[in-house]
């Protein structure tokens, strides 16, 4: 089966993306890549801890974060986030 691009409908973006980094100029990079194609609701937080308070305040539908930053990084801010135990946002799991 082929599909016609002309006749699919368009990509679903998220309604609100977290861009987490330590780095002003990759997180610049990635909000304006987000809003060319876009996303209009972008949250940006300078470390882990600053991300998790960002998602429970805005609760985002998705989020982007880089592997190494001071104190929480990127592997240790997902497993908070996807652990009820330690990190209790009910539209997070």
């Amino acid at each position: 089966m082929d599909l016609d691009w002309r006749t699919a409908s368009g990509p679903s973006w998220p309604d609100q993306v977290l861009i987490v980094d330590d780095e002003h100029y990759t997180r610049k990079v990635i909000r304006t890549l987000l809003l060319s194609i876009g996303c209009t609701k972008i949250h940006e937080a300078n470390d882990g801890t600053h991300g998790l308070e960002a998602i429970a305040r805005s609760v985002p539908t998705s989020s982007c974060s880089t592997e190494e930053m001071p104190g929480i990084d990127g592997p240790a801010f997902v497993r908070k986030v996807r652990s009820p135990a330690r990190f209790h946002c009910r539209a997070c799991r």
